[in-house]
């Protein structure tokens, strides 16, 4: 079903907005490329835009957003392959230096109940349009420790953990599909599947689960956001015309808001010179769980 609901703009003029995160009542995101880290109040329900954006941090290429224990924001820097808290007094700080598991870039990440923190990484030179290889799935415990957690993974993006369960879905981008993993207590993963296959060309970017235990996905090539159920079947889409959708996440008050971030390009230096990314809301009728696990 292709949805025609209308789509209100939330914030725009980013580099590249990516790792969108509903977190304590606020919509948190990253600019990737513009290599700044922000939040914006919940106040922004009420139609206020890019004026209640508020500066969190800076960072180097930064991309997945997760939040520590203690409740401060951590971040994934891409290039310099590190993990990074960001503290209230703006002073960046490694958590972790994950350089030893790989020489390319790190990609998005997600928080485990215990704390683990998940990463995936992109195992090429893709900035640098060096030939596809397949990349890791890296596990990272509270006090910083990392090892490999998954490999041969076909571009490891977007993840979510199921709420009520230890399963934790990430989507292989490069496979089009998303893969699922069983999470034991000591954070190790197990029984890897196949949790839905997409069709072709389907290749999914950012993810985040509703209520129902489906997914929404950022399909960019597609230019689509896409509500998917276990095994692949599209039960719903939401168009996006010329632009890339890249990230999604459900909040807003009652959890049934639908926040989208898009671009123009996927090429680094046009995405700086243009600022065209952008985040829309779209209301949608399946709320988020309600006992979501922060990403």
């Amino acid at each position: 079903m292709t949805g025609d609901r209308r789509m209100h703009r939330v914030v725009k003029g980013f580099a590249f907005v990516e790792s969108l995160r509903w977190h304590e009542n606020a919509l948190w995101f990253v600019d990737m490329h513009g290599g700044t880290i922000h939040c914006m109040a919940a106040t922004l329900e009420a139609g206020g835009e890019q004026s209640l954006t508020s500066l969190v941090g800076a960072l180097d290429s930064p991309s997945g957003l997760v939040w520590s224990r203690e409740g401060e924001p951590v971040v994934v820097s891409m290039v310099n392959r590190k993990l990074v808290a960001i503290p209230t007094d703006g002073r960046p700080a490694v958590r972790a230096d994950l350089s030893r598991h790989s020489c390319w870039p790190l990609n998005d990440a997600i928080a485990g109940l215990d704390g683990t923190v998940y990463v995936g990484t992109f195992g090429f030179d893709m900035f640098g349009g060096a030939a596809y290889a397949e990349g890791l799935l890296l596990a990272v415990d509270t006090n910083g420790v990392s090892r490999v957690a998954a490999d041969r993974m076909a571009f490891p993006n977007g993840m979510a953990i199921m709420p009520g369960s230890a399963t934790l879905l990430v989507a292989e981008s490069a496979a089009g599909q998303i893969t699922a993993f069983t999470i034991a207590g000591d954070g190790k993963l197990h029984d890897r599947r196949i949790w839905a296959q997409l069709t072709a060309r389907c290749r999914p970017d950012g993810i985040c689960l509703d209520e129902e235990g489906m997914v929404w996905a950022a399909l960019p090539e597609q230019r689509a956001c896409v509500r998917i159920e276990a095994g692949g079947r599209v039960v719903e889409q939401l168009d996006f015309g010329d632009r890339l959708p890249i990230s999604c996440v459900l909040g807003g008050e009652d959890g049934r808001s639908l926040y989208v971030s898009s671009a123009a390009t996927l090429r680094r230096e046009l995405a700086v010179a243009q600022r065209d990314s952008r985040i829309d809301r779209i209301a949608v009728s399946v709320p988020a769980p309600a006992t979501a696990s922060e990403s």
